[in-house]
């Protein structure tokens, strides 16, 4: 099943995709933890509301995980807040959360 999804997302078959990775994260935490941003990746690209609300959900359930599972979570919850929330001040907040998750080079401080 997870080849498919991700046969089909090369395919840009999104919807199809989509559903493929939705009955797969369907399966458990451990195939939303490795799929998740897959299937985020997805829905914010489709941009519908219903996928939107859909991708929120998601969101909202990978944080209550370990954050350290998914580095790159920060980016797509900015990457929401910047599609669904036009407010300066949340996208400021979404921004400065997501630096601070950026790995660090020998030497930054």
């Amino acid at each position: 099943m997870e080849s498919r999804a991700y046969a089909l997302t090369n395919e840009s078959r999104f919807a199809e995709a989509i559903d493929c990775f939705e009955e797969l994260v369907g399966s458990g935490k451990h195939f939303l933890v490795t799929n998740g941003e897959m299937l985020l990746t997805l829905l914010l690209r489709r941009g519908q509301r219903q996928h939107l609300e859909r991708a929120e959900e998601i969101i909202n359930t990978l944080q209550t995980y370990d954050e350290d599972l998914l580095p790159s979570l920060p980016w797509l919850v900015l990457l929401y807040r910047l599609i669904t929330k036009r407010d300066e001040s949340v996208i400021n907040v979404a921004l400065a959360n997501a630096m601070r998750t950026l790995p660090r080079r020998p030497g930054d401080r």
